[in-house]
């Protein structure tokens, strides 16, 4: 019961963690779906701007020349609100202005086709693409680069641009993305930490069957010991009864009989301690290689999504850092334009407007001038050798607006790092803490600064970004302990990561409780082996060989030999009954049918009889103190208190160094009379005191310093006895020190 209790807890605690990563995986699905369509709209538009760039520039015309100006109206959402507005709407127009003004052949699909790919990659962005020309007013195809349109939940759209507004023709991109960018990654760890941990789970369980399994096995071998420790009862008294009579035949038949039946009960016990110990081998080696890996799994994830999403937001920091300097040097270029009072230009330039862009720049200036109606507008001109085309087409604009202002600006504008920074913290909405440096190139020697001058390697910094056309002067910017918004980002993802690794160190924590009471339970059952062969198997090999010497004749005339054969055959039968007496009482009162003849027993008399029994065959230096009055009484059944007294001596002697101080103590008053046992021996350990009285239950020798035989029933069966009496039976003891048990029987008239 108690395993399925457990394997319900533990499934439905999975079933939850799992619920939550579900939760967390499906919004971390929409959260790249999200970021997939913001990515592939923005590769888009900016594809398309760099295709209409690299058009202008292959107009023969001299470098620097201005071809015309783009334009919108500053109401326009589109233009005023999206990253790439106004160029992505300027370069619609440009590629009208191309064809129509300046002759030149529609953009072909293949080359945006080809600038897209480029830019998809670097996002990482992973899927089948397809372009469509076609025309906007009828929705007719007109050409594309595959055979069919991609439909689907993950198939994303960009928006429509331009070639020619007027004839109505457009271009546009479709996106396949099968398995969406992370998603795929996120998906395996998924499924392969779900297997992990159902193997844990399954180790654990197989774990837990094994405990059980071994329990089983030593109860099996408990019931096999008391049923044959019952049955030896009969036997064992005819053996007795033969001795004196010299019956050596029939002793060493029922001798032989009881030996074979022992060792029946023992090899079975060994048969299937060898395939316990097998599957133990097997599926501690199997829980202690899932669990690491299992728990190395869920770092891996947490560190994959953690990372994932620190390239994510490195991406947007340097985006957002990239428009905050297009932004600081607009304003640094308006500032040298109105301190020039014109544009900034090379004064050794010739005429380098062509002469549509003067019609246009008229015509837009007038229209302006008369209908009040505010308009963005930029000049296009050619450019091929600036420094080459940043990912961020803003960018690319203020390395030429820069290299203007340093060359050709009549007065000095100087970089101004405070009006960046106001920039930064404006488009960041003061979430985060930011700064700025200036650098000199290559010394990364620090010349301004706001902010830390010296990030931490926790700190994340943007790419270097050239104040002057040499890059001897650099401007980075750099974003503190952006930890706290990526785990803010993720947290949905690392919760459910968190608990399931917690379940794990719980697995493995109950793990290591499982092996230690596999050890206990294999200890145990190694200890109860050496016990029945001690209590029982030796006994009877001693008696059945004893009878087989004797039967032989071949001690005829020795009668010194034949007396030592027969005083240790008589003892060896003696302890086999005592030890059947013992099962047998014991099993009486767990039945409830033991049969008590309380009586007044004088307790100095018995306890100086056992004091100078054990002396006798003690083995080792035993001295014994009496401590009781002449008259004191206990109220109890005689026999069953010689046999407690005797347990507990036995148990003092056992437990004991090469000499042994034992005190026997007897007092009796009105409502009760109370028997001690204090030796001076090893002691027993405070957290085995508890259940040193349970039946089967032994001080490890592993815990103790001295071995000792023995089933374990000698305390359990004082406790019954006792308890039977009405009584009650405490110890105290400190190890290494001393042990005493404690006795008290009620008096008749409390009875």
């Amino acid at each position: 019961m108690k395993i399925r209790i457990v394997i319900l807890l533990s499934s439905i605690t999975l079933l939850l963690i799992f619920s939550f990563q579900g939760i967390g995986m499906y919004h971390a699905y929409k959260s790249q779906v999200s970021r997939t369509k913001y990515f592939f709209s923005d590769c888009f538009e900016r594809a398309f701007i760099e295709a209409m760039d690299g058009q202008v520039n292959s107009l023969p015309l001299a470098d620097g020349t201005y071809t015309h100006l783009i334009y919108a109206p500053c109401r326009l959402r589109s233009v005023s609100e999206e990253v790439n507005g106004l160029l992505f709407y300027g370069a619609q127009q440009t590629s009208a202005i191309l064809q129509k003004i300046y002759h030149m052949d529609e953009l072909p699909l293949a080359v945006l086709d080809s600038i897209l790919s480029c830019k998809l990659q670097q996002k990482q962005l992973e899927g089948t693409l397809t372009l469509r020309k076609f025309n906007a007013g009828t929705g007719e195809t007109l050409e594309m680069t595959s055979s069919h349109i991609p439909v689907g939940s993950n198939v994303f759209v960009s928006k429509q641009a331009f070639l020619y507004k007027e004839k109505g023709i457009a271009v546009q991109a479709y996106f396949d993305a099968t398995f969406l960018g992370g998603t795929r990654e996120l998906l395996a760890f998924f499924i392969v930490t779900l297997l992990s941990v159902a193997i844990v789970m399954f180790a654990f369980v197989r774990q837990m069957q094994y405990i059980i399994r071994q329990r089983q096995s030593i109860k099996e071998q408990r019931e096999n010991y008391c049923a044959l420790a019952e049955k030896i009862e009969l036997p064992v008294t005819e053996m007795l009864f033969r001795i004196p009579i010299s019956d050596w035949k029939r002793i060493e038949e029922r001798s032989a009989s009881l030996f074979g039946e022992t060792e029946q009960i023992l090899s079975k016990a060994k048969v299937e301690e060898q395939s316990l110990r097998k599957r133990k081998f097997l599926w501690n080696m199997f829980s202690f290689i899932s669990l690491p890996g299992s728990l190395l799994l869920v770092l891996l994830w947490a560190g994959y999504l953690y990372w994932d999403n620190l390239d994510r937001v490195k991406y947007g920091l340097s985006v957002h850092f990239g428009n905050a300097f297009y932004k600081e040097v607009k304003h640094r270029a308006d500032l040298a334009v109105s301190a020039s009072g014109g544009e900034i230009k090379n004064p050794a330039d010739t005429v380098s407007y062509s002469p549509y862009y003067q019609r246009q720049a008229k015509a837009i200036f007038d229209f302006m001038e008369e209908s009040r109606i505010p308009m963005y507008w930029r000049s296009i001109s050619i450019q091929r050798d600036y420094y080459g085309y940043a990912e961020n087409q803003y960018l690319t604009i203020a390395y030429v607006l820069q290299d203007a202002i340093n060359r050709y600006s009549k007065v000095a504008v100087p970089f101004s790092l405070h009006y960046l920074d106001s920039l930064c913290q404006e488009s960041f909405g003061h979430l985060f803490e930011t700064g700025i440096r200036v650098l000199r190139y290559p010394s990364k020697e620090v010349m301004d600064y706001t902010g830390k001058p010296s990030p931490s390697i926790w700190d994340m910094r943007t790419d270097l970004i050239p104040l002057d056309r040499d890059s001897t002067v650099v401007v980075e910017g750099v974003m503190y302990a952006p930890c706290r918004m990526i785990l803010a980002s993720i947290w949905y993802q690392l919760l459910p990561l968190g608990l399931l690794f917690i379940f794990i160190c719980v697995c493995f924590f109950f793990l290591l409780r499982i092996l230690q009471t596999q050890r206990r339970l294999k200890q145990f059952q190694k200890d109860f082996t050496y016990s029945m062969i001690h209590d029982m198997k030796s006994p009877l090999q001693s008696v059945m060989m004893g009878a087989h010497v004797l039967s032989g004749g071949k001690l005829t005339g020795k009668p010194e030999k034949v007396e030592k054969y027969r005083r240790v055959m008589t003892d060896e039968c003696e302890h086999l009954l005592m030890l059947s007496n013992r099962v047998v009482m014991l099993t009486q009162l767990d039945r409830g049918e033991l049969e008590l003849h309380k009586e007044e027993v004088l307790l100095k008399p018995l306890l100086g009889d056992i004091a100078e029994k054990f002396r006798l065959k003690a083995v080792k230096q035993v001295l014994f103190e009496i401590n009781c009055k002449e008259g004191c009484t206990v109220y109890a059944d005689a026999f069953c208190l010689r046999e407690v007294l005797s347990n507990l001596v036995d148990n003092a002697i056992k437990y004991s160094n090469e000499a042994v101080m034992i005190t026997l103590s007897g007092e009796k008053t009105d409502d009760s009379a109370t028997v001690r046992v204090r030796d001076n021996g090893i002691g027993i350990p405070l957290r085995e005191q508890h259940k040193i009285f349970d039946k089967f239950e032994r001080v490890s020798s592993n815990s103790r310093k001295i071995a000792a035989s023995g089933f374990g029933l000698g305390l359990n069966y004082v406790l019954q006895v006792v308890n039977a009496h009405g009584g009650m039976v405490k110890v105290e003891s400190i190890e290494g020190s001393y042990s005493e048990f404690i006795i008290h029987f009620p008096s008749f008239k409390n009875v």
